[in-house]
């Protein structure tokens, strides 16, 4: 069972590139907690990029931001609440003046038989997978 993989290069910040400071680019990561979403996490933290690490479980990140002080941030995220979102979309650009790359790694699966499914449980993995990031 595949997870959904957003990805939103660009800047959204409405800050100028010439104002802005240039450390590579500024990465949101949600759901950077596990699988793909860590492993991208280290990968991005290792080349020097700042990063928001986005997941539902902080302490699972915790760890990894550590050692990285001025350019890491780890952020609660229920990617189901806009109001999240928002709130670390503006905390990214609040701390590093921009947003550049957004990646989306969260996901549910719900696989129940042919007529089975809970209609509200298959709407919850339509909104998780399709709809919630791509708000911002």
């Amino acid at each position: 069972m595949g997870v959904p993989i957003w990805l939103r290069i660009g800047d959204a910040s409405g800050i100028p590139s010439a104002t802005k400071k240039r450390n590579g680019p500024v990465w949101v990561i949600a759901e950077s907690s596990s699988g793909l979403g860590l492993t991208l996490a280290k990968a991005v933290l290792r080349q020097g990029h700042r990063v928001v690490l986005a997941a539902l479980n902080t302490a699972a990140v915790q760890d990894l931001a550590d050692p990285f002080p001025h350019t890491a941030i780890v952020a609660a995220l229920d990617s189901t609440k806009p109001d999240d979102i928002a709130c670390i979309i503006q905390e990214a650009k609040k701390r590093f003046g921009s947003v550049d790359v957004l990646v989306n790694t969260a996901g549910v699966g719900y696989i129940p038989a042919v007529g089975k499914g809970d209609e509200k449980a298959t709407g919850r993995q339509i909104d998780l997978n399709f709809s919630d990031l791509t708000t911002t």
